[in-house]
This record gives structure tokens, sequence and C-alpha cells, in this order.
């Protein structure tokens, strides 16, 4: 019986264990591009061989039917903006960045409180944004690193077609695994733009005096875990620490392990996080 690399040398358990974090990649001494390996081997099973952890066909059927990768209804994707001044392209598609929120910025209770956070900061500075509300869809990222190539093209797709008809040139996210997506992965279906992480905006807004930052009281020890899809994957470490090292009073203690030698969170290419 003819031995198969999937199966005989590599246990399908062991390519799903892989978070796609990147840190293999930057550690290898000859450069191997082990993530890109493995997510073709999981391509390949998702799409030939209709074989992948069963918990998988939730997620692939939630991205189909709702366009996130949960069960939620893609009508309250911007729900989260209820009492905030947000407007979408549709009222009013001049703008200068298009805010993309995301699955888990717009459905998980805790990631709101960062879209929230992103919009009240735009909306002291003066930013002109605007988001897609329910014009959003996944940006098909866990798709695409789980394997199921079809369904991501097919969100990347739609998103393209939706950015695209609006003319939009710039575009601000908060989740990185939306910045890699957008910036990285998009000019391959003709969605050509500019992409910030939210990080990048606020040090600029805060360098030129439109963000001001009051004075805090008392001293607050404060860390920073690095995101591998926006250090590893997109080199963005400072951004995030200048804007911290602006607020008087706070104190930012480095992990052992920072910036490229960073932990992975372990939600990896399974979640938008």
């Amino acid at each position: 019986m003819e031995k198969t690399l999937i199966f005989n040398y590599i246990k399908p358990e062991e390519l799903w264990a892989c978070t796609t974090c990147g840190a293999c990649m930057q550690e290898c001494p000859v450069t191997i591009e082990h993530i890109d390996t493995i997510v073709d081997m999981r391509r390949n099973l998702v799409l030939m061989e209709s074989d992948f952890p069963p918990e998988l066909n939730n997620v692939f059927k939630n991205i189909e039917t709702n366009f996130t990768p949960w069960a939620f209804n893609p009508q309250d994707r911007a729900n989260w903006t209820e009492g905030l001044d947000v407007k979408t392209m549709s009222e009013d598609p001049e703008c200068e960045y298009l805010f993309w929120v995301g699955c888990a910025g717009s459905f998980d209770s805790r990631y709101q409180k960062v879209s929230k956070a992103i919009a009240t900061l735009f909306n002291k500075a003066g930013v002109s944004y605007r988001i897609l509300g329910t014009e959003e869809k996944c940006n098909g990222d866990t798709a695409r690193r789980l394997g199921n190539e079809y369904l991501a093209q097919m969100m990347m797709q739609e998103n393209v077609e939706t950015l695209n008809n609006y003319k939009v040139k710039k575009i601000v996210t908060g989740c990185p695994h939306c910045y890699n997506s957008l910036k990285v992965e998009y000019p391959q279906f003709g969605g050509n733009f500019e992409v910030y992480h939210h990080t990048e905006v606020l040090e600029n807004l805060i360098d030129e005096g439109k963000i001001k930052l009051k004075e805090n009281g008392e001293k607050t020890k404060v860390t920073y875990h690095d995101s591998c899809y926006l250090g590893r994957y997109n080199d963005i470490y400072n951004s995030p620490r200048n804007s911290l090292n602006s607020v008087t009073g706070l104190d930012l203690l480095e992990m052992d392990r920072n910036k490229d030698r960073g932990f992975c969170c372990g939600a990896g290419g399974e979640e938008c996080f």
C-alpha cells in the first residue's frame, strides 16, 4: 500500500493543532515556510477528502449563511453602535477611512468594547470614518486558514465588490487577522487599499494633538501582548507601545517573551481575535 504524507508521516491532529502563529518560521534557520505547507495540506483534506474535525461543520456553515464564524444574525452586525454617532457607508459614503469592524468586534461582547472605544476616540479626534454595517461580511481569514479556500474566496470577492463599489481607499481595523487579510491577501482579488491598524492611526492622532491625554494620577502597571498576525506577520510592534508610553502614569512592562518572540494567544487561524 502506497504511503502518503498525511496519515503515514503527519497525523491530521498535528495539522489541526497549528495556530498559524508564525513562530516556527520566525525561528527556522533555513527559512522553511511551514505554515503555507500546513494550510495547503488542510486544504487538501477539506476540499478533496472532506476530512476535517466535525466541529468545523458549524464554523463553515455559519460563515456561509451568517457571514461570521458564529451563529449570530447578520442583521445584528451593527448593533454595537447603539448610542454612538457612527454612520454607515450606505448613509454617507464620503469619508477618509472605512472602519472594518470584523466579526469579533461586531458580535463578541468583550471585543465590542474595543470597537466602541475606537469609535469614541475617532469621534473625539474628528476622524472622518464610516462602517459597512450589515454589508460587512467575514473577511475570509478563518475559512482560508482552516483549508476551506472555496468559502474564503467567496467571502473575499463579495467584500471586495462591496468596498470597490463604495470606492474605498483607506481602511482601518482593530483586528490583526482582518488587518493581515485586507492588506496582504485582498489585492489577490482586486482589493487594493491602504490598510491601517487602529494603533497606527491613534499614534498619529496623539502626535498631531488631535487626541489630548489626561494625566493619570496613580501609577499603573500595564503590559502589552503582541498579536502574531500584527507582529510577526506585519512587523507592527512600536505603534501600540508608543501610544501607551504617551499616557502619563502608565508604567509599561514588557513580558519575558515579547515582540517577535511573543507567545501566541492560542486562537490562531481558528478565530478572528
